[in-house]
């Protein structure tokens, strides 16, 4: 029988929540279980198969998927894979409905996603893929979620709005990102060159920030360079250096929102070893330079505060 992990054991008594981030791999997966409360899952980095009841889906950096109360579900991962989620456990009744009734009508956000709230018996589309400034925008708002829930025992009832309202703000984003996705049949295990080129993106966005030639790349994989580089072209649109450099520009956009780095400093965190070339790179792919846009984001930031007499202003990614 295949085991149900109750509500009580791993949500907070008064505040039907929890959150925490997690490592997976071949010798440390979860066996087959069900549990009593939704899970959302977003991956953060590495690969694997989801193993849902009778189907395995294929999973990479910045999906997110929804799992039901009740459907049984557990990971498996070929040799030397390995995923790093952050899961958020919590019940239906943690949205007041007249809120969820609210969003339902929206232009832009799919229904299923907000559905299920307010009848049980729908089922959550299961896999929207996040990519750019969006997966970047979740991964930081998981992480500060993480730190709200660190300290949710000494703040009580303020975090739990806040999480409250974080939690709704990344089934909104679930739901418009889907609503912008071609309506397929839901993953399957891809084909090897699908999952070859998914692989290939997902060790450039681990190791962005690394220096390495596209022959060294290629190598890893056991490809010749230009089959390695017709593939990703194939799949991804773009060329493995492009799609190398969007990973390299999200990220210093992030740390130009979130730090006082200079755009030096910057550029070397993010892989670039000469500043002017960075500085154009990212004025070409942003529209702007880093400093004129890190004046920009913090003006944008602070004037509706300034406006709206302390209330936070979050830049919603497009």
């Amino acid at each position: 029988m295949i085991p149900e992990l109750s509500s009580a054991r791993y949500l907070a008594d008064d505040f039907p929540f929890a959150i925490r981030s997690e490592r997976h791999d071949r010798l440390h997966a979860p066996s087959w279980h069900s549990h009593e409360f939704i899970e959302m899952v977003f991956v953060e980095a590495g690969e694997g198969y989801h193993v849902f009841e009778d189907a395995r889906y294929w999973l990479s950096s910045g999906d997110i998927f929804l799992i039901n109360p009740g459907e049984a579900h557990t990971f498996d991962f070929p040799d030397g894979e390995w995923v790093a989620i952050v899961n958020c456990l919590f019940l239906p009744d943690i949205l007041p409905e007249p809120l969820v009734r609210t969003m339902v009508p929206m232009d832009g956000l799919d229904y299923l996603y907000i559905h299920p709230f307010l009848h049980p018996a729908e089922r959550f589309r299961r896999v929207v893929n996040l990519s750019g400034p969006t997966r970047e925008y979740v991964r930081a708002l998981l992480r500060q979620m993480l730190g709200e829930w660190s300290g949710f025992a000494q703040t009580g009832q303020a975090a739990a709005e806040l999480l409250r309202l974080q939690l709704m703000e990344l089934l909104l984003l679930a739901s418009s990102e889907y609503g912008r996705q071609p309506r397929a049949e839901e993953r399957a295990v891809p084909s090897p060159t699908t999952e070859m080129v998914r692989r290939i993106c997902g060790y450039l966005e681990l190791h962005a920030a690394q220096k390495t030639s596209l022959d060294a790349l290629a190598a890893r994989f056991h490809l010749s360079r230009r089959h390695m580089e017709r593939i990703v072209r194939r799949e991804t649109g773009m060329s493995v250096i492009d799609h190398l450099h969007n990973v390299r520009i999200a990220r210093a956009r992030r740390l130009l929102e979130e730090t006082g780095d200079t755009v030096g400093t910057i550029a070397e965190k993010v892989g670039y070893e000469d500043p002017a070339f960075f500085s154009r790179l990212f004025h070409r792919q942003v529209g702007v330079p880093p400093g004129q846009y890190r004046r920009q984001e913090r003006r944008e930031s602070w004037e509706p505060r300034r406006r709206g007499g302390g209330m936070e202003h979050h830049e919603f990614p497009t």
